[in-house]
Formats: C-alpha cells, structure tokens, sequence
C-alpha cells in the first residue's frame, strides 16, 4: 500500500510539472472605435502560427471598457494572429511575435452602411 501511494504521488508531482517551462505569451489592451472610445463585445481570436498554419488558441470579447486579454502557452509558435470583429465594424487582423509580452491598441472602423 505504501508503494502504491508513493507512485500516486509521484504521478501526481509529474503531471503538476508537465508543460512547466513551455514558453507563454500575454497579449492584452483595449479596442478602439475611430474616436478613441472604448468598443465593448468585440470578439477577439488568437491564432498560433506553427509550420506556416494557423491554429485557434483561444477567443474572448472586450468587455465594457473594450479591453481584452490573453495569456498562452505558445510552444513552437512563431507568431500569433489577434482578429478582432464586431457586427457593425469593419474586421481587423493584427500580427505580433510569439514569446513577446505585449499591450496593444486596436483602432476598429466602422462598417459602411449598406447600399
């Protein structure tokens, strides 16, 4: 029985540590309509590249303020894509590097009205 609980145990720390030392990178700020104002609801996708495709990480909406933010494991990634969309605005895609913490401000347009 002793055993037994020592090697439950030892799984138990193993899988804890599993993953540990992945590289993470956080992606945060706030979207912004064309006069600086805060855009609530926003739905934000992050994207990992990995072997020159993209693959779906994660997604949220802005809340009240239009902030979001992520924080992922990242792995091979070599970049991330941020879409950014809104019904009523014009979708928006940014790039930035994987493994580089960062803070952005995302200027989102507003869709032309419909003809």
């Amino acid at each position: 029985m002793r055993i037994l609980s020592m090697v439950f145990g030892a799984l138990i720390v193993l899988t804890a540590t599993a993953g540990c030392g992945d590289p993470a990178t956080i992606a945060s700020g706030e979207v912004l309509d064309g006069l600086g104002k805060p855009v609530e609801g926003v739905e934000v996708v992050m994207e990992s590249e990995i072997a020159g495709g993209f693959r779906k990480e994660s997604e949220q909406r802005t809340d009240e303020t239009g902030r979001f933010n992520f924080v992922t494991v990242t792995g091979a990634a070599t970049s991330l894509r941020l879409r950014f969309s809104k019904s009523g605005y014009k979708d928006k895609t940014v790039r930035i590097p994987a493994l580089e913490n960062s803070t952005h401000k995302i200027e989102i347009q507003e869709a032309s009205p419909a003809r």
